[in-house]
Formats: structure tokens, sequence, C-alpha cells
């Protein structure tokens, strides 16, 4: 191999990530201060957006008044570093590390959440409000995510103060305190289990769970795997270990749909974001016509990575992913963005959508997709979406993770429940997960091949930097009452 052949090959790939990184710190230090102070109030994936541009600003007594539509930032310390876009996370974060440097904020409702970054440099920092004053160590062997939410005495005057002490666990090797976002919400995520009820239709569905996490009990239910067996997926799993995951999400957004009486002769459904899914072509062969929309874009890592999920050319040839012989004429796939669904107004009788809605660019986007979904039903139609879902600690059993794609229980309301409109939870959701699943938690991206590739480990609960998650399904109404067509229907899963 040349001298070029290895500057090229070798030299460079290792080098240009560290190199982007020093960068990244020294466009963050170069940064007007204006400029450093705006990048808090635009955290896309954490919902913080700025109303107005900075209010008034006095360098000299460090005084910055800005106001956000969650929260209201009121004073930081002169050496607080406004990071443009932090290394390792690819959003804008606030760090500050040595002693009495501080940030404080007031929030417009009932409690504030502040999501900090553990890691091995992670300091001890002191929060204060209502004359109270907590202690957290924010270092981890590990790097990742911890969410800490408190509640407000009086919204109108309580400052909240985030400060750090200048000291550290005898394992840290710094002394950093990370903020990589604060957000203003009206309930503590403890508290929103208890408010899913209230978005319930008036007599839930009872025959079956449906709106669950991942449940490894399914694969006990000769029904169930029935329709796992309908979609062709290789049923090579055994319990306890070798499962996954998404086998389970295509065949529980099967079953539910069948459980729920959706799928009829006379039937019309909307997969979005669904890729080359078996769904698409099962229900080809049993409804009138299906409709199966992604963006199915040529640069997108969805086409040229993994499983090629948004592989365009199927465009052209959907027989090349075919997994069993389909109706070709009820079948059509269209490039479309799931925020933007372009069909008129009560359009299907059913619309899907699996472990996409995580990727359409945020939370908010996600909503949007929802609202979308809701607009093209109609009336009495069933919505099934399954997403990623953020567990809590299981060590503690508190909600104490965030990542940005993917919606722990208090983004799964703000964002998926509580916005809709003619949309309601055909039950209650069931948030239980065996601590058995927990402890064979599978690390991300080493062990993602699990159980396959000779890691023996269940696809069930997964880790990435720190945070633990899993899927979600959820089986929504169009309507505030549901009247199950299970008994109705003449359509069997023995069809296929």
């Amino acid at each position: 191999m040349s001298f070029k052949s290895i500057i090229k090959n070798i030299v460079k790939p290792l080098l240009m990530p560290i190199w982007r990184r020093v960068w990244n710190r020294i466009e963050a230090r170069i940064q007007p201060l204006e400029a450093r102070i705006q990048n808090i109030a635009e955290l896309q994936n954490l919902e913080i957006y700025s109303k107005e541009k900075i209010l008034d600003k006095n360098e000299a007594s460090t005084e910055v008044s800005m106001e956000f539509l969650d929260t209201q930032i009121m004073q930081s310390t002169t050496n607080v570093q406004f990071l443009g876009i932090y290394p390792f996370f690819r959003f804008p974060s606030v760090r500050f590390s040595s002693e009495n440097e501080s940030i404080s904020f007031q929030g417009n409702m009932a409690h504030i959440g502040i999501i900090f970054y553990k890691n091995n440099s992670g300091g001890i920092v002191h929060i204060t409000h209502d004359n109270t004053k907590s202690t957290f160590d924010l270092y981890a062997e590990k790097p990742g995510h911890f969410l800490k939410e408190i509640s407000l005495e009086n919204i109108q005057t309580t400052r909240v103060t985030i400060k750090s002490t200048g000291y550290s666990n005898p394992l840290a090797d710094g002394t950093e305190v990370t903020i990589l976002g604060i957000y203003s919400c009206k309930y503590l995520s403890e508290d929103i289990q208890a408010k899913l009820n209230d978005h319930v239709v008036e007599h839930p569905y009872k025959s079956a769970k449906l709106n669950q996490l991942v449940d490894v009990f399914k694969w006990y239910d000769d029904e169930w795997l029935e329709a796992m067996r309908s979609l062709a997926i290789d049923n090579n799993s055994s319990l306890p270990d070798f499962l996954h995951r998404k086998d389970w999400e295509w065949t529980q957004c099967l079953y539910g749909l069948v459980k729920l009486g959706a799928i009829s002769p006379e039937s019309r459904a909307l997969g979005v974001g669904v890729g080359w899914e078996p769904i698409s072509y099962f229900l080809s062969n049993h409804i009138t016509e299906v409709v199966a929309t992604d963006l199915y874009d040529e640069d997108s890592e969805w086409s040229k990575l993994g499983a090629q999920e948004g592989d365009p050319t199927i465009l052209s040839d959907p027989d090349k992913y075919a997994p069993f012989p389909y109706n070709r004429e009820r079948l059509r796939f269209l490039r479309m963005d799931g925020t933007k669904l372009n069909f008129p107004d009560n359009s299907f009788d059913f619309v899907w959508t699996c472990s996409s809605i995580e990727h359409f660019g945020g939370h908010s986007a996600a909503t949007k997709s929802l609202l979308e979904i809701e607009r093209v039903l109609k009336p009495g139609g069933i919505a099934a979406v399954i997403t990623e879902y953020i567990l809590p600690d299981p060590y503690t059993g508190r909600h104490s993770f965030y990542y940005p794609e993917f919606f722990n229980i208090q983004c799964l309301y703000a964002y998926l429940i509580e916005p809709l409109n003619e949309l309601s939870l055909v039950q209650n959701i069931d948030l239980g997960m065996p601590h058995y699943y927990y402890e064979k938690t599978c690390f991300l991206p080493e062990e993602a091949e699990a159980p396959h590739s000779g890691i023996k480990k269940p696809h069930i609960v997964l880790n990435v930097e720190g945070c633990f998650f899993t899927s979600i399904a959820l089986f929504f109404v169009k309507g505030h009452t549901i009247e199950s067509k299970e008994n109705k229907s003449t359509f069997s899963l023995d069809l296929m």
C-alpha cells in the first residue's frame, strides 16, 4: 500500500472525528455572546424555542433577559459556555465547571425539567429554588442523560438556579456541569400514567392487551403467533432469550388490527413510513386498497444501510421485497412525507406506522404526523402506532432518562397523546416490563445484532448512551367510543 493510500484510507478516517470535535469546541468559544445565548432557545429535539430575540443584554453586568416559550433565562455568570454544537450529541447545550458558575431561569408552568449529561467528567451540582437546595452527582462511568424534575411553589416569582460547586466524585476526571435542555411541564412524569385515563374511550377494549410495551408473553399466544406466521416472519424465536422486538412490532400491529375488526374486504388502508414492511403485502390480499408511503430517498441512511428499509427501487419494483404472493393491483407504494399526507380528510379506514414517527425530525414532527393520521382517518377508523419508548431507571423506578429521538413518559404524553383532538386510546397503556429483560439489556451499537451473530441476548430492552428503551404499541380510534367489529368480521388469519 502506498504512502498516499495509507493517509487516505487509515490516517484520515482516524483523525477526522478528532478534528471535528476540536473545531466544534473552538467554534463554540469564538461565537458571539448573543448567538451563544440564543442557542439554548433552539434545541429542536428538546422543544425549547425562542419566542423573541434577546430583549436586553448588558455584558458588563452579565445580565441576560430572554423570553422563552417554556422558560426564561434570567441570569448567567460570565464564564458559562453556551456551546454551538456539543460534539458528542450534535445539538446545542450549555456547560460550566468552575466553582459558583451558574445559570438561573424561571418557567411558566407548575414544574421544571432539567436534562443533564452525566459522564466521567461530571461534577457536583446544586439546584436551588423556593429556599430549597438539592445536590446531584453528575459522574457516570458510561455517558448518558439524567432528568431532574422539580415543582415550583410560585410560578410567577420562583427562580431556579443551577450552580457548579467546583467539586466532583473522587472517581471523576473533572467538575463539568452540562445541561442538554430545560423545559416547563404541567405534570410530573410520575403523575402522567394516571392522566392517560383521560384519553381512553368510554368503554375500553378488553378482549386482548394491545396498548403495551413489548410483551414477551405474546409468544405463548397461539392467535398472536398465527399473525406472525401470516407475515412470513421466521418463527425461530425461543423464550426467554432468542427474541427480537421488530418481530413483535409487526405482529402486534397486525394482531391489533385484526382484534379491533379493522380488516375487511371493503377497507382502505394507509401505511406511514413503512418502507417494505410485510404488512403492506399481506393487506393487499385481504382489503380493497393499500397505500404504503415513505420518503424512499436514495441518499437517506434508511436506503443504504442495514435492511435498506427506505430503498426507492420498491416504487418501480415492489416484487423485490415481496415475502409472498400478493395482489399488485391493490397495493401502491408512494413517496410521501409522513408529516404532510397528501390525501383528503376521512379517506382511510385504518392507518398504521411502525417505528417511524420518531425519525420524522423530532417530537413536534411526530405530533404533526399523528395529527395528519387523525385527519385522513374516517370517523371510527383505527390508527396503529408503534414507536420507541424510554423505560424508567431499572434501579430506582423513576423516569429519569431522555433521548432526543425517543419518547419518555413525559414526551409520550405531551407529543403523542395530549395534542390529539379526535383520536382516543382504545384502552389504557400497560407500561410493565419484566426485570429479567433489563438484566439482559443489549448495549448499542455493539450488540445491535442480538439475538443473532453469536450475541446471546434478547433484542427486547436496549441501551443507548445510558438510556434504556424498548418498543411501545398504541392503538387509537377516531372518536370517543369504539364498537369492536371482531365478532362481526368475516376475516380470519387462517385465510393466509
